[in-house]
């Protein structure tokens, strides 16, 4: 879950996180607080609403890898994150790899890692 109560501040470390599968782009829900912060950033507010969402995306990936020996998949099931690449943090648009997902290929991968 992504920016759900629970998503915040939660410590996955080692076996306790191997994969993270994020269906589409998590953009903040559009609540007072969100539409104020886009008027305060003014023509630059759509900007801001889109590198909100894929840097949620970059602290997901950071919940699953937490220190050099550490691995894991990080599945990003929408076209968008190869689309717009540059949104996402730069060590993980490193290791980014498209691939023509299928159900079947992404249940091999969670196989292999649980």
């Amino acid at each position: 879950v992504m920016r759900g109560r629970c998503a915040e501040g939660a410590d996955f470390k080692d076996d306790a996180a191997r994969a993270v599968v994020v269906v589409g782009v998590p953009f903040p829900s559009m609540d007072t607080e969100v539409k104020l912060k886009m008027e305060y950033e003014g023509h630059n507010g759509s900007a801001w609403y889109e590198a909100e969402a894929y840097r949620s995306v970059s602290q997901a990936a950071g919940r699953l890898l937490r220190h050099q020996n550490d691995y894991g998949a990080l599945l990003l099931l929408d076209g968008r994150f190869t689309a717009q690449p540059a949104q996402l943090s730069g060590w993980l648009r490193h290791e980014l790899r498209q691939q023509s997902c299928r159900g079947n290929l992404t249940m091999a991968i969670l196989r292999t890692i649980a």
